[in-house]
Order: structure tokens, then sequence, then C-alpha cells
């Protein structure tokens, strides 16, 4: 019985270019990096986004939570971002037309946030019922989109 080795070898742009064809080289590599770039970019378990038209932070209605890596469930979350202790590499996304208001202490930090997808989104920081100032705090990044507002 003869055994059959095979050894890999190094492939070549041009033995890719006879194959593939010129003209379909450059669109295949730019197509992949493409599809590549939208796979990164796709919720997480545990992100959050802004549910609906209700302004209160600390209101779990105003909010969806990611529990599908790729799927939002469409209906309201059980908590609100911060309520309970962030996973990792989660984000928070104010999405465009909403506007959130924090009027109470938000007790965990959040990982990532995001305010506004590209058009618009509001997020205020504002000050408990005694009057005194409240935070928020990320301990990734903060992201105000183009058309959104953090005050």
């Amino acid at each position: 019985m003869k055994k059959l080795v095979l050894v890999p070898q190094r492939v070549s742009s041009n033995y890719l270019q006879a194959i593939i064809g010129t003209k379909l080289l450059l669109p295949l590599i730019l197509g992949l990096g493409l599809f590549l770039s939208f796979d990164s970019s796709a919720q997480i378990i545990g992100d959050y986004r802004s549910l609906g038209a209700g302004t209160d932070w600390n209101t779990a209605a105003n909010w969806e939570q990611c529990a599908v890596n790729g799927v939002w469930p469409g209906v309201a979350s059980a908590t609100y971002p911060g309520q309970i202790v962030a996973v990792a590499g989660t984000t928070v996304t104010l999405r465009d037309t909403h506007t959130r208001i924090i009027d109470a202490a938000v007790p965990n930090p959040l990982v990532n946030l995001m305010v506004g997808e590209g058009a618009s989104g509001v997020l205020s920081v504002g000050v408990n019922a005694a009057g005194s100032g409240l935070n928020l705090t990320c301990t990734g990044t903060v992201t105000v989109s183009t058309g959104g507002t953090l005050n």
C-alpha cells in the first residue's frame, strides 16, 4: 500500500490571479473585508439598547437586552443598564430619536456607551430628588455619534 503525503506549498498572488482572474481578485478581497467588518460589530449577550419613547433611564421597560448573540428580542428587558453588573465587552446604545434621563443613581458601571446611531439620540445626566448631582460610570468607551447629545 502506498502512502500519499501532501506537502503544503505557498500560493502566490500570480497563481490566485490565474485561477480567479485579475479583474475579480480586488473585489473579492474588498468584499471579504467588508463581510468581516460587519460580523465583528454584532450585538452580544448583555448588550442593551433603548426601546420606545419612555425617557427614564432607570425603567427596565425602556430597554431591551440581547440574550442571544446577534438577536434583539424586541421586548422590554427585565433590568435597565447598570442595574446589574455589566458583562465584559458589552455596549449600551441609545438609539436615534430616543432620549433617556438619569435622575436616580445607577448602581453599577457600564462597559461601553454609544449615544445615538448617527442621526440623533439624547442622554441627560441630571440630579436626584435631593438635588445632588449624579454620575454614570463607564469602564470602556463612550461614543457620542453624529447628531447625538450628552448632557
